[in-house]
């Protein structure tokens, strides 16, 4: 079983392997996974011999409870879910790549957690 700490690195890794981009479908919506290789924070955690897309427009308590799916040590409990679910929503709410690493960076400092090397910030983004 893996930790917070595991828990967060693995999300931070996946995300940055991505840009820092939100996995989303054709519509806004966030995914655990998308087509093109995608995945929110929540979704880097699911192994992939657990993640089926009968998941995906669930949220994470509603998976968590209902299939065992994370091999996870916050996995039986609403502390456990509470984390998850705030994780998610730094993706979710992620809308820009930077935003995405602010509130990557805040959850950090908020549990306590050791932000990981790979928690830079993305290239300074231009508007048109």
């Amino acid at each position: 079983m893996i930790d917070r700490q595991e828990i967060f690195n693995t999300a931070v890794a996946g995300l940055h392997s991505q840009g820092f981009e939100r996995s989303v479908n054709s519509t806004g919506q966030c995914l655990y996974r998308t087509d093109d290789g995608k995945r929110c924070a929540v979704g880097w955690c699911i192994p992939d011999d657990k993640y089926s897309p009968n998941i995906e427009y669930k949220n994470v308590g509603s998976i968590m409870i209902s299939k065992n799916i994370f091999d996870l040590k916050v996995n039986d409990n609403f502390e456990g879910i509470w984390f998850l679910d705030r994780l998610q929503e730094c993706h979710d709410t992620g809308i820009t790549p930077n935003r995405m690493v602010r509130k990557l960076s805040e959850f950090a400092k908020v549990n306590g957690l050791e932000q990981p090397t790979s928690l830079r910030k993305p290239k300074k983004e231009t508007t048109k």
